[in-house]
């Protein structure tokens, strides 16, 4: 014998806050894409994306995930960092952020290539709030230039940069 549930919506007695959910289940997951190219300075961090999010539980967690592709001037890199409501969350030192270097493939060599190198960056955030929280990525290049989205020699080739931002109870 199976048994089967069906049901509409699950409400608290008091109230559809009151619903405690199991830790580490996704409770909502929003998206926000870039489809234009970002140039970037050195030693000059600006945001050019960023994503809100409105938590349903105080105790939740903030899963940010965060893709692209980027290419830099030759000898260059690209450093990122996340801000929530204007300030840095990220564990940074000193003036870069976390350094994206030619082991993870977004540097260039001396040789002039200028491939678009994928990244992925992951942060877990606990914002202990449910008022809307808006995430951002700053970028900043190494030395000379670097472009989010695009490939160094060329401004028209342009690939989306993602920002997910998945609310986990806590």
């Amino acid at each position: 014998m199976t048994s089967r549930l069906l049901v509409d919506k699950i409400e608290g007695k008091a109230s559809s806050g009151t619903v405690a959910m199991p830790p580490g289940t996704s409770i909502q997951v929003v998206q926000g894409i870039l489809q234009t190219q970002v140039v970037h300075a050195a030693s000059s961090y600006s945001n050019h994306h960023s994503q809100s999010i409105t938590p349903k539980f105080a105790s939740s967690k903030i899963l940010i995930m965060i893709t692209g592709a980027a290419t830099a001037d030759q000898n260059n890199g690209y450093y990122f960092k996340i801000y929530k409501g204007g300030s840095e969350i990220t564990d940074a030192t000193g003036t870069g952020g976390t350094y994206v270097n030619d082991a993870q493939g977004v540097t260039n060599n001396s040789s002039g290539d200028f491939d678009m190198k994928p990244f992925h960056i992951q942060y877990i955030d606990s914002p202990n709030t449910t008022s809307t929280v808006t995430y951002q990525l700053y970028g900043s290049a190494k030395n000379g230039t670097a472009r989010l989205g695009g490939r160094a020699d060329n401004a028209d080739i342009s690939i989306p940069t993602s920002i997910v931002l998945m609310e986990i109870a806590g």
